[in-house]
C-alpha cells in the first residue's frame, strides 16, 4: 500500500498565499470569493500589510489538499466522473430543506454505484489522510448542533430551532444590560435569563405550529408555500404575544385590536416567507 501523502501546513505569509493562489489558478478576486473574504481584505494579505488569521491559513492548505487530490487522481487517469461534477456544482443553497436532504441521499446512491466514483475513492483513501474542512470553534459548535437536531423527529426540529432562535435573539440584547452594570443587581440577571426563557417557550410553540401545520400545507400546488408561510410567520408572532400578555398582566382591553394587528401582520410577513423561502426551486427561478 502506498504511503499516505502528506496534507499541506497551514500558510502563514503573504508570499505563501500568493504561490498558493497562482498554484490554484485563481485571480486575487476569486481567490478572495473562494475564501469568503472581500478583496480589499484579501489584497492586504497578499500584500503583507495584514496576517491570515489561524482559521484563514487552515483554509488556503486545506484548498492546496483538495488540488493534490485532484491533481493525482488527473495523473493516475482515473476519469472524472460527469454525473458527480453535476452534483459538486448544483448543491442546493437551504442545507435544512428536504431538497437538500434529497439531494445529498441521490449524491451519496451514485457514489456508492458509480464505477468511476468507486475507483477515486478507493485511490484517494490509499493514498491520502482524511480531509477535513477547517472550521472555526463557532462553526464546529453549530455543526454539533444541527447534527443533534437533525436525530430528533421532522415535526420536533422547527420547535427547536425556534426556541434556540429566540433564546439567542434575546439573550445577545440582554448582554448589552449586563455589560453595562446589570450583572451587578441579581434582579435583573433574572429578567434577563427570564425573558430567554419566554422567548425559547414562544419559539418552541410556535415552531409546533409549523411542523405540526405549517410543513404539510407545503406540499399543497400553488398556494401551499404561501398558506405554510402565514402560519409559520402566525405561529411565532401569536405565541410571543401570548406569553408577553401573561407576563404582563394585562386585561382583554385593546386585545381584540391587538390580536387583528398581528394577524395582519402574519399574513403580510407569511406570504414573504412563502414566496422567498417556501417555494419550489424552480418555482422560485420561473
Amino acid at each position: 500500500m502506498p504511503s499516505l501523502h502528506p496534507p499541506n501546513p497551514p500558510v502563514t505569509t503573504a508570499d505563501g498565499l500568493r504561490a498558493a493562489r497562482m498554484r490554484l489558478g485563481r485571480t486575487p478576486e476569486q481567490f478572495a470569493d473562494d475564501l469568503v473574504m472581500s478583496t480589499h481584505y484579501y489584497a492586504a494579505r497578499e500584500a503583507g500589510r495584514a496576517k491570515l488569521t489561524k482559521e484563514e491559513a487552515r483554509m488556503v492548505a486545506y484548498a492546496l489538499d483538495v488540488q493534490d487530490r485532484e491533481d493525482a487522481v488527473e495523473a493516475a487517469g482515473i476519469p472524472r466522473c460527469p454525473v458527480a461534477a453535476r452534483f459538486a456544482e448544483e448543491v442546493p443553497g437551504d442545507a435544512l430543506s428536504a431538497e437538500f436532504k434529497q439531494f445529498v441521499a441521490d449524491a451519496e446512491r451514485h457514489c456508492t454505484q458509480c464505477e468511476s466514483c468507486i475507483a477515486r475513492d478507493r485511490f484517494l483513501r490509499e493514498r491520502f489522510p482524511d480531509l477535513v474542512m477547517p472550521q472555526s470553534p463557532w462553526m464546529r459548535v453549530l455543526g454539533r448542533y444541527m447534527a443533534w437536531v437533525e436525530r430528533r423527529p421532522d415535526w420536533l426540529r422547527p420547535a427547536i430551532h425556534g426556541a434556540v432562535m429566540l433564546a439567542v435573539i434575546t439573550l445577545g440584547r440582554g448582554a448589552f444590560v449586563l455589560l453595562f452594570g446589570g450583572f451587578r443587581q441579581p434582579r435583573v440577571i433574572g429578567m434577563v435569563f427570564g425573558a430567554a426563557l419566554v422567548a425559547a417557550t414562544a419559539g418552541a410553540a410556535g415552531g409546533l405550529v409549523y411542523g405540526l401545520v405549517g410543513r404539510p400545507l407545503r406540499q399543497l400546488p400553488v398556494a401551499g408555500p404561501y398558506l405554510a408561510g402565514v402560519v409559520a410567520a402566525a405561529g411565532y408572532l401569536f405565541a410571543v404575544f401570548s406569553l408577553m400578555a401573561v407576563i404582563d398582566g394585562s386585561g382583554a382591553e385593546g386585545t381584540d385590536m391587538s390580536f387583528g394587528l398581528l394577524a395582519g401582520v402574519s399574513v403580510v410577513l407569511g406570504m414573504a416567507i412563502g414566496h422567498f423561502w417556501f417555494r419550489p426551486k424552480d418555482a422560485a427561478n420561473g
